[in-house]
C-alpha cells in the first residue's frame, strides 16, 4: 500500500497492488489467461491517454528499492524453481498410453476423457498449462482457446492422475503394459 500512497498515479489501481495473481490489472500488462491488453480507463469507462507522462518518469528510487529487492528476490526463486521444475520433468515418466494417446485422434466421450487423463497427468508430473495446450496440436480438431480452457479447468480442480484401470476401460491402454492393471 505504501506504492500507492507514495505515487498518486491516477491509473494505479491499489487493489493489484502486491498481489501477483491480479498483476494484470497493472496499466498496459498483459491478462494471464487471455492475453488481453489492460487498458487504464476513466471514470466513464472511455480510454484515458495521460496528457504528461512526467508523473510516471518522478518516481522516488527511495519508494522502489525494497520493491525491486522483493520483484528480484521472487525472480530468482522462480529461476530455482524452474530449474528444479525442468530436472522434475525430465526424470520423472509420463505413461506410454498417455503419451501414444495423443498420437490417434481422441474423439467422443472416451476421446474427451482421454484427453483430461492426458490433462491431469502432465499436471501432476508440473507441466504448465501452456505446455500441456501444446501438447494436443497434432488432434484434427485442435482449438488452442478451448483446448487451454479445459486443461485450466482440469488445473483448478485438481485431482490424481487417472488409474490404469479406467485408461484400460477407454481403450487406450497399450498391449504389453507392464503396469499391475486395476491395483
Amino acid at each position: 500500500m505504501r506504492l500507492v500512497e507514495g505515487l498518486k498515479l491516477p491509473t494505479l489501481d491499489p487493489q493489484p497492488v502486491g498481489d501477483i495473481k491480479r498483476l494484470a490489472r497493472v496499466p498496459f500488462s498483459f491478462h494471464e489467461e487471455t492475453s488481453s491488453l489492460c487498458a487504464p480507463v476513466d471514470t466513464d469507462k472511455k480510454p484515458f491517454v495521460p496528457e504528461s507522462l512526467d508523473a510516471y518518469r518522478t518516481l522516488d528510487a527511495e519508494l522502489l528499492a525494497p520493491i525491486i529487492k522483493e520483484l528480484k528476490a521472487r525472480e530468482k526463486l522462480a529461476s530455482i524453481h524452474l530449474t528444479t521444475r525442468r530436472k522434475h520433468l525430465t526424470t520423472r515418466g509420463i505413461r506410454p498410453c498417455i503419451k501414444a494417446a495423443l498420437s490417434v485422434p481422441l474423439e467422443g466421450k472416451g476421446g474427451h476423457l482421454m484427453r483430461l487423463a492426458v490433462a491431469r497427468e502432465y499436471l501432476a508430473a508440473g507441466y504448465s498449462v501452456e505446455e500441456i495446450v501444446q501438447l494436443f496440436q497434432a488432434q484434427p480438431d485442435y482449438n488452442p482457446e478451448k483446448t487451454r480452457y479445459y486443461v485450466q479447468h482440469a488445473q483448478k480442480n485438481p485431482a490424481k492422475p487417472f488409474k490404469c484401470k479406467t485408461i484400460r476401460e477407454l481403450g487406450f491402454c497399450l498391449t504389453g503394459c507392464r503396469r499391475k492393471h486395476g491395483k
